[in-house]
């Protein structure tokens, strides 16, 4: 459940995973769409990594 005010805030995190600024990894795998079903449970874990381009590369 989310509140009207995070509204915003979820369509930057939609918009920001759409355009590979970040991945997302439950149990070591990538959820490579937004329409993936993810089964949890307490022993799930979940990564958000942020991709960041090198510098001087």
């Amino acid at each position: 459940m989310y509140y009207a005010s995070d509204r915003g805030l979820l369509q930057k995190a939609l918009r920001a995973f759409t355009d590979a600024a970040y991945i997302i990894l439950v149990n070591g795998q990538q959820v490579e769409s937004l329409e993936a079903e993810i089964t949890l449970s307490q022993e799930t874990k979940v990564t958000f990594l942020r991709l960041m381009p090198l510098v001087g590369g």
